[in-house]
C-alpha cells in the first residue's frame, strides 16, 4: 500500500507517521490493503468499526473492494443502509 512502511525503530508507518497516530479511517484502509493482499483467494473482508468512514472514505473502500474483485462486511451502527443485515441480541431481526 503507498505510504505504508516502517520507522527507524520499526515501527509501522502509514505517511511518515507511527500508524498507531493515525486516524481511524486511515487504519482501516491500511488494514483493508493489508488483508486482501494476505488472503487473496478469500476475497472477504470483515470491517469493524465502520461506523468511523464518512462517506468519502466509504468511496475508497467501495474503490478498493472492486478493485480486488472482494466483498466487504461492514460493522456499522444504525439500519438505514442498504442490504444492512440487523443482528440484535446474537440474531438475526426480522
Amino acid at each position: 500500500m503507498p505510504g505504508l512502511g516502517f520507522s527507524e525503530t520499526g515501527l509501522v508507518t502509514y505517511q511518515g507517521i507511527p500508524l498507531e497516530q493515525a486516524s481511524g479511517a486511515q487504519k482501516i484502509r491500511v488494514g483493508m490493503a493489508v488483508a486482501l493482499a494476505m488472503n487473496p483467494k478469500l476475497k472477504i473482508v470483515l470491517v469493524r468499526d465502520a461506523s468511523l468512514l464518512d462517506s468519502d472514505n466509504m468511496a475508497i473502500i467501495a474503490e478498493m473492494a472492486e478493485a480486488a474483485g472482494a466483498q466487504v462486511w461492514l460493522e456499522r451502527v444504525g439500519t438505514a443502509d442498504a442490504g444492512t443485515v440487523i443482528i440484535e441480541d446474537g440474531e438475526v431481526a426480522q
